[in-house]
């Protein structure tokens, strides 16, 4: 009786190894057969910072976050790469109170930027940069996103009062914040 079950059981394993060796048949045919998953646009990686300076004899904070702009422009480069625009979260708080809430686009600084880069560049970047006549200053950039050296630079002003304003920066400040503490206020 040992014998009829070892057959039996041989038998059982060798119809298993024969219909796992179809079933890889029928997936590479069926992976072979459907076409090539479509990549969607790159999105750079989600980025924040938090600077703390005193402005106006107050504790502030400046809070950036970058993220994928999902319903923002999505550009492609010389090569057809796609990427996703972003957008930057800003916040501030002085002494506590909220100055400064809002999401950027790249929308906004459509006004002082040439259509032809507009069409090709994403926002790539926001930081502070120093405190100047009694005002925050924060630098942000609209970028190739395949080339890091091709961007616009600019200037976004921030009054006490939650004003906000936007220019082209056409001075490149090699300085870091630290070399302006000497202007804060």
């Amino acid at each position: 009786m040992s014998k009829f079950i070892l057959a039996i059981m041989m038998l059982m394993a060798a119809a298993l190894v024969t219909s796992c060796g179809d079933k890889k048949k029928e997936n590479e045919t069926a992976a072979q057969a459907m076409p090539a998953k479509k990549q969607g646009p790159v999105r750079e990686q989600r980025r924040q910072s938090c600077d703390t300076v005193t402005w106006r004899g107050m504790k502030t904070i400046i809070r950036i976050e970058r993220n994928a702009d999902e319903g923002g422009d999505i550009v492609s480069d010389e090569t057809g790469t796609k990427y996703c625009d972003n957008e930057m979260h800003l916040n501030i708080t002085c002494g506590g109170n909220e100055v400064v809430n809002r999401t950027l686009h790249k929308s906004d600084f459509k006004p002082y930027m040439d259509a032809g880069l507009y069409n090709k560049y994403v926002l790539e970047g926001l930081v502070f940069d120093t405190i100047k006549d009694g005002n925050l200053i924060l630098a942000a950039s609209v970028a190739n996103p395949s080339q890091e050296d091709e961007y616009m630079p600019f200037k976004i002003t921030v009054t006490p009062g939650g004003g906000f304003t936007v220019t082209r920066d056409n001075e490149l400040d090699t300085s870091s914040p630290e070399d302006a503490e000497g202007d804060e206020e």
